[in-house]
């Protein structure tokens, strides 16, 4: 069996606030393998885009990511790179497209679900495309939903 392209274990993101630590993302774990999609689907600040973020070393000053989590991208433990190293990656093999939410009629909010609605961000892994199977997983229990 070959190595998964993006693997992430135990991913924790805390965001310190003048309220206190915000707990945005607990303990999500996933693998993605070589040409294969998956969809994190959710609603909105429930932690998709922040976990995003964390695989690309791109979060906000006041956040802390779990001395326990772990992110390896092609076999390469991004952790232990350097921003010069990230910056490399970032755009070329990495990016992420940013999907607003309410500029899809599809996931506005209505009379009836005024505040529950779905988002998505996308996360593009290395530079080429595969054909390949969606798989959507219910990872909620990690994220903030």
């Amino acid at each position: 069996m070959t190595d998964p392209l993006l693997k992430i274990e135990n991913v924790v993101v805390d965001f310190r606030t003048i309220h206190g630590t915000v707990n945005a993302v607990r303990g999500l774990s996933y693998e993605v393998a070589r040409g294969e999609t998956l969809a994190v689907v959710g609603e909105s600040g429930s932690g998709k885009s922040v976990t995003a973020r964390a695989i690309m070393s791109m979060l906000a000053e006041n956040a802390r990511v779990g001395a326990d989590s772990r992110i390896w991208f092609d076999g390469t433990d991004l952790s232990e790179l350097s921003e010069l190293e990230m910056q490399e990656i970032r755009g070329n093999r990495i990016s992420m497209i940013f999907q607003e939410p309410l500029s899809n009629t599809a996931t506005r909010p209505s009379a009836s679900s005024p505040s529950r609605h779905l988002s998505a961000c996308s996360l593009r892994l290395a530079r080429w495309r595969f054909p390949s199977p969606v798989r959507v997983r219910k990872i909620g229990s990690a994220l903030s939903l």
